[in-house]
């Protein structure tokens, strides 16, 4: 019945026939059962759409939406306004989330009367070998914070969540207006997050990896190699400066100016030397507006960001210097 409806599982899907079983299969032995699935095949040329099909007969609150090839971010859109739960998250058709999954964060988030609650993650190769856990980068925190309080500690990389280990409150995100961007090919997750928090009155977080999120490593490298990380930068100045048309507090306006952008820009600058990318790296420092995100790393704080301050001075006027010294080091991956 609708009324016992109270979460919405929103499931992109675009190619991953070879992993949306372990998907689907992940939701089917939940521990909290009071939920409906949205599986959107965004115009998958393998398998896909045989495959959640035959999972029809196995929910209760099943619904597959097929439709032509529009992107990740349409396809979670259609699933916000189709929605019937009071609660809605969203698991990437490659990923799989641990049995208690759902029952966990409902709990965390009635308990709490929070707009957000989100969780820890453990990262796998596609071999199935661990490349990290959560604690191996980041900070869980403890109780129940502000958006803004954990939109700052995010944004400056002290704790992070992905947009499939988090669970709305929908009112948060009807009340604001909140969707994905459509244009945006890259990071419109990231984005998506960062606005929700901004909205967000009070935000928790259950300090368990739940979720098993696969990295698929070669498509990685391939993004960098096809710019993709580009549009994370452009999304990125877009949010700066709706956030400074909206009056936002100075402190978020500050950490997304001088921490998220400097350090992207300098992430993506030095991936194109590890990846030896010459051409690229070359042409991408020379353009004004790279130029002005590193100058930025000027008004941070020296003793907390030291490192980053010499690896932008050094991208502005030792570029040459800067490759040849990380043409063979090992790749960060985001």
């Amino acid at each position: 019945m609708i009324n016992d409806i109270y979460i919405t599982v929103i499931i992109p899907a675009f190619n991953v026939g070879n992993f949306v079983s372990k998907t689907l299969d992940s939701l089917k032995n939940q521990t909290f059962q009071n939920f409906e699935i949205i599986v959107v095949n965004d115009g998958s040329t393998d398998s896909t759409l045989d495959v959640i099909n035959s999972y029809k007969d196995i929910f209760s609150n099943y619904r597959v939406i097929d439709q032509e090839n529009k992107g990740v971010s349409k396809s979670r859109n259609i699933g916000i306004e189709l929605s019937i739960g009071k609660y809605i998250c969203f698991i990437d058709g490659d990923d799989h989330v641990e049995n208690n999954y759902l029952e966990l964060m409902y709990n965390k988030i009635i308990e709490n009367g929070s707009d957000m609650v989100y969780c820890g993650y453990t990262e796998v190769l596609t071999d199935g070998s661990v490349f990290r856990t959560y604690l191996d980068r980041y900070k869980y925190t403890e109780g129940v914070l502000s958006g803004k309080d954990v939109l700052l500690k995010y944004l400056k990389s002290e704790t992070y969540m992905y947009i499939w280990s988090i669970l709305f409150d929908k009112k948060l995100l009807e009340n604001n207006k909140i969707r994905f961007y459509e244009n945006i090919s890259y990071g419109e997750d990231q984005i998506f997050n960062y606005e929700s928090l901004a909205k967000a009155n009070r935000v928790s977080c259950v300090n368990k990896e739940l979720l098993i999120y696969l990295r698929h490593d070669q498509g990685t490298m391939q993004n960098l190699k096809n710019l993709k990380y580009l549009t994370i930068l452009k999304s990125l100045y877009h949010l700066e400066k709706k956030f400074i048309d909206q009056k936002e507090d100075s402190k978020i306006i500050n950490a997304v100016k001088y921490d998220k952008i400097v350090r992207t820009t300098v992430m993506i600058l030095t991936n194109w030397a590890v990846l030896k990318e010459e051409k690229k790296y070359f042409s991408l420092r020379k353009r004004k507006i790279i130029k002005y995100f590193l100058r930025r790393a000027f008004y941070m704080n020296p003793f907390k960001n030291y490192k980053l301050m010499i690896k932008s001075i050094m991208l502005l006027y030792f570029d040459n210097i800067y490759f040849n010294i990380y043409k063979n080091k090992k790749s960060r991956l985001f």
